[in-house]
């Protein structure tokens, strides 16, 4: 897979903890960089309908969550349970229900940006960086898949497709790109925060000053994750891609 490197723009704080890495008895591979986030578990109160609802439904794809309180879950198709996320996010997910497209991925930043992909290769965002929207027209315009898309508020994006990767990342966040795929294969999904990023592989996960409750949920877990959304306060969810899960909200 090659990596499409775009801008080098603004920075993810790299104020990590020395690489470590474990595989567990019933977890996946992983390894990376940790940051000191808390590790009581202190979530926002507007978490609990989703969290509700993920366990009403026992099946969870993926999701957005922010330490602010947005949080939404997917299931299925394009059932989704949310709370105090954008309106506008809200209404691009009801258009996309009405229409039956799936929903691929859903990004939200701390300061209430986001970015939604659905059917084919469909998008809606608000205060997405000018190179990631060139970017996923680029991808259109090849008729790429776009698997998953997320971006902070200083400017950096990574968009995971099935043929490569676009990214905007500076302070060495590239060499965490190539360590990911040569750790554990190909990149199949990123997410990220303003101080962070986690990379799920074909055969692992590779972290990027990530909060460190995190270690628990990847020793935890029976299955290598496909989607891992998370804050830098420590919530986190972890997903298959399909319906089997694993969170900490």
């Amino acid at each position: 897979m090659k990596l499409t490197k775009t801008l080098k723009t603004l920075a993810l704080a790299l104020v990590a903890t020395l690489s470590m890495g474990s595989i567990a008895d019933a977890g996946c591979g992983w390894t990376g960089t940790f940051s000191g986030a808390p590790t009581s578990k202190t979530v926002p109160q507007s978490y609990k309908y989703v969290v509700n609802a993920i366990n009403n439904n026992n099946a969870c794809r993926t999701g957005a969550f922010t330490t602010y309180g947005a949080a939404i879950a997917v299931s299925g198709h394009s059932q989704y349970a949310y709370s105090n996320i954008p309106q506008g996010l809200l209404n691009t997910l009801k258009e996309a229900e009405s229409y039956g497209h799936r929903i691929s991925d859903i990004h939200i930043t701390e300061s209430g940006k986001y970015i939604v992909i659905f059917a084919d290769n469909a998008f809606s965002g608000v205060g997405a960086p000018q190179g990631m929207y060139d970017s996923i027209a680029e991808i259109r315009g090849k008729r790429d898949t776009i698997l998953s898309a997320c971006f902070n508020d200083y400017g950096e994006y990574i968009i995971v497709t099935e043929e490569t990767i676009y990214y905007s990342l500076r302070n060495g966040g590239e060499n965490y790109l190539r360590r990911a795929r040569a750790e554990y294969g190909t990149i199949l999904h990123a997410s990220m925060t303003n101080n962070s990023a986690v990379f799920c592989c074909a055969n692992g996960v590779y972290l990027m000053n990530a909060p460190t409750n995190l270690k628990q949920g990847l020793n935890s877990v029976n299955f290598i994750p496909r989607v891992v959304k998370y804050t830098d306060q420590g919530a986190y969810l972890i997903t298959d891609g399909v319906s089997t899960y694993y969170y900490w909200l």
